[in-house]
């Protein structure tokens, strides 16, 4: 029995949008996964600056020095990292509500000094630093800096995710939840108010016009910011996918459903094929 032009066109319909909703919801975790790949990159680039600056000054790194982030800042932005996207979280960023912050956060100045933009202290920035009494200790066991309040983990009262970055340049991922902690979390921050063994001080800068939200530890709402994220781009997909593909099919398969048989019916039913065809290959192509 012959397969009609109007069979054919519902079954390509279903094939298109089950496969659009498969590709959706896979590359959403590849996204979600990525956003994490980029803030360990972010961080890496951060520590290998900091690596870069006592390796060709080992005078430069006094714990004096640096009294307040914006010491700290100014230390890696002479090495030459001085984008606001190192030291500040996207998601936290995209999340709020105020303006986007300058792209760099220094410049250096005509007498080839570094002077930090003071509009960078507007945000809160997204990383704790570590200041110890030296530098002469295990590389690899030392934290340098972390996601945003990570050290006051054992407060937590919800699932929490953060980044820690070493002395030596590498960079680990910390998740947990409250009462079920990492024991590498435990040995990294043993004290009780959470700073590293030997640290004399912890560095960080939150504005007093933060939300509440952000004024709280930054990996406690990772996760939150991380989940929205992927909503919000599956949503933008799901639309696009509508518009540029499936709206025409469905338009040109009912045209051609209710045409009177003949070349003309025959047409708009081979073309909406076509169109259906090339729409799957290309709603996987861009989701990838």
């Amino acid at each position: 029995m012959p397969v009609s032009y109007r069979s054919l066109f519902k079954c390509i319909l279903t094939c298109c949008l089950l496969l659009h909703c498969v590709t959706i919801s896979l590359t959403a975790t590849t996204r979600s996964l990525a956003v994490t790949a980029k803030e360990r990159s972010d961080m890496r680039q951060l520590a290998f600056a900091f690596a870069e600056q006592t390796a060709t000054r080992p005078q430069s790194y006094d714990p004096e020095h640096f009294q307040q982030m914006e010491d700290f800042l100014a230390f890696i932005a002479a090495a030459g990292a001085m984008d606001t996207d190192l030291v500040l979280d996207s998601l936290e960023v995209d999340s709020d509500q105020r303006p986007k912050p300058p792209l760099v956060f220094a410049r250096i100045t005509p007498n080839h000094t570094i002077q930090v933009d003071p509009t960078i202290f507007e945000y809160p920035i997204g990383i704790s630093v570590a200041i110890y009494p030296n530098l002469d200790r295990p590389a690899s066991l030392t934290p340098l800096f972390w996601t945003r309040g990570l050290q006051q983990f054992r407060s937590f009262d919800k699932p929490y995710l953060g980044h820690v970055a070493f002395l030596d340049g590498h960079i680990e991922t910390f998740g947990g939840e409250p009462d079920a902690h990492d024991p590498a979390l435990l040995q990294l921050f043993p004290n009780d108010n959470g700073s590293p063994t030997e640290a004399v001080r912890t560095l960080e800068s939150i504005p007093r016009n933060s939300t509440a939200r952000n004024a709280q530890p930054l990996p406690t709402h990772l996760p939150e910011l991380i989940k929205q994220r992927q909503e919000d781009w599956q949503r933008r997909r799901m639309i696009r996918g509508w518009i540029l593909f499936t709206l025409p099919a469905l338009i040109g398969g009912f045209l051609a459903g209710y045409v009177k048989k003949g070349p003309l019916s025959e047409k708009l039913s081979r073309a909406t094929s076509v169109a259906l065809t090339i729409g799957i290959l290309t709603l996987i192509v861009i989701s990838i």
